[in-house]
């Protein structure tokens, strides 16, 4: 999440642009209200820049499959991941045929063919990334967090 600092005096004014190229919802979060507010490409929202509070408003994307530094992902194909500070981990049940990841804005860092085994360690800088990968059972996209 990506949160906002409410020092301001006056209106604040948050415009969203380019959240068609997400493929899952994006929300606001009020942390004073607890509501979750979908937001569009073009939406604006206005709000008092005088609240108390200093962290009021967060920007959410649906994070079920987003992993952090100490955590494991284990999908519908058998796939587990695990980040550390150096990258990632990939385990799997079934042979890996390939690799393939994405930064956060969809472009294609790096591909990985043949791999033809059950392991796979990718070295990564600090960052948010879209995972493909293919196994005998079927392909998956996983979002990480290398920290």
């Amino acid at each position: 999440s990506v949160s906002v600092l409410d020092t301001a005096i006056g209106n604040i004014e948050l415009s969203f642009f380019g959240t068609e190229n997400f493929t899952r919802p994006v929300y606001l979060y009020d942390a004073l209200t607890d509501i979750n507010t979908e937001i569009y490409s073009g939406m604006k929202i206005d709000f008092d820049g005088r609240e108390p509070d200093a962290v009021r408003y967060y920007l959410n994307i649906d994070r079920s499959d987003v992993i952090t530094f100490n955590d494991d992902v284990d999908n519908d194909n058998d796939v587990i991941i695990s980040s550390d500070n150096k990258g990632l981990n990939i385990l799997s049940k079934s042979e890996l045929k390939s690799v393939a990841v994405y930064d956060i804005a969809g472009h294609l860092i790096d591909k990985y063919h043949n791999i033809y085994n059950t392991t796979f360690e990718i070295y990564l800088p600090v960052g948010v990334y879209v995972v493909e990968i293919e196994t005998e059972n079927g392909v998956s996209n996983n979002k990480v967090i290398v920290k």
